[in-house]
């Protein structure tokens, strides 16, 4: 196995990290493409060689199809057809052997509840350079678009850091204007939540610390950068009007804009553009229910049937100029 940290290999093209996944579409336009998953947006391919391992299909995802892919993934065919025992070693003794010790190793059985092909029951790890690659070898046998597959390969970029740059140098640009901005701010109304609000950043469960971000400032603005599209550094002038468990609507450019802000983050709403508002009341069922609302990029969260909030969002409405629909659920 010949692995390079610099890049992921597929379908006979070495491709640096870096490239969007745009770009990634376009070097394997000639493969046979099948359907994308949920999620982040994603391209799927039937792909039969994963680093010499015989496979059925290679995935790539990210954040937008106009940032750079940080994950790629390859479904690992059986080692024959006949194949009934999936057997770890057929594929960590050769990865062992190319990488050395993996750095994590985890074993498990298929729980009563589940099915075999459902489950991992072996997962290594190995962490290179600004790469992580884990084998997950699967209880039983899965049947995909693509084929059968046994196990999956993933390899992740996780340098957010660096991905991040070209996105992190255009919010401040941004943010620099919403800061100008925000010294003629009008209509300013600020409502004091019942639960504390809480900053964008994306654990990382694969560290001893999976809040990490909240103590690496330039990380968290940089996995908002990267991970989100429309969310910016609230200006300093708001950010000290607000508690943590307070919300600023106020509005910029001669009103056409309204700006919605936490103590840490803001987004732009203009109208009458289309923005994606999502309003959800979950009532108290087995846990104690919670209301939210989707603003965008920015995510607000109060107790259930909070008056607050849908104060909050009845300025929104009414500043857009349509109604905001309540999804209702419980909390099972």
């Amino acid at each position: 196995m010949q692995f390079e940290s610099r890049n992921f290999s597929v379908a006979g093209h070495k491709i640096a990290w870096g490239k969007t996944l745009t770009e990634v579409e376009a070097i394997l336009r000639y493969e046979q493409p099948l359907s994308p998953y949920g999620g982040w947006p994603n391209l799927r391919v039937k792909c039969k060689d994963a680093y010499g391992f015989p496979a059925t299909e290679f995935e790539a995802r990210a954040p937008a199809h106009s940032k750079p892919v940080m994950q790629v993934i390859f479904e690992l065919a059986p080692p024959s057809e006949r194949c009934r025992s999936i057997k770890p070693n057929y594929w960590a003794k050769e990865l062992q052997e190319s990488l050395g010790n993996p750095d994590e190793v985890s074993r498990s059985r298929v729980p009563w509840f589940a099915t075999p092909s459902g489950s991992v029951t072996y997962c290594a790890a190995w962490n290179i350079d600004d790469v992580r690659l884990t084998l997950s070898v699967f209880g039983g046998l899965r049947e995909n678009e693509a084929g059968i597959s046994a196990a999956g390969l993933f390899i992740g970029w996780a340098n957010v850091i660096e991905a991040a740059k070209p996105f992190l140098a255009r919010n401040m640009i941004l943010e620099k204007e919403l800061e100008i901005n925000s010294h003629e701010a009008t209509d300013l109304s600020i409502f004091k939540l019942d639960r504390k609000q809480e900053p964008f950043y994306s654990a990382d469960y694969h560290l001893s610390n999976p809040d990490i971000a909240l103590k690496n400032e330039l990380l968290r603005l940089s996995q908002r950068a990267l991970y989100k599209s429309r969310l910016l550094e609230t200006p300093p002038i708001i950010k000290d009007m607000l508690n943590k468990n307070e919300v600023a609507l106020w509005k910029m450019d001669r009103e056409t804009k309204m700006v919605v802000s936490t103590h840490w983050d803001s987004v732009i709403i203009e109208a009458p553009a289309i923005h994606k508002i999502e309003w959800v009341n979950v009532l108290p069922a087995k846990g104690r229910g919670g209301m939210s609302l989707d603003a965008d990029d920015l995510t607000l969260r109060d107790v259930h049937s909070s008056e607050k909030l849908t104060s909050v969002v009845r300025h929104i409405q009414k500043f857009i100029g349509h109604p905001i629909q309540c999804k209702k659920d419980f909390d099972a």
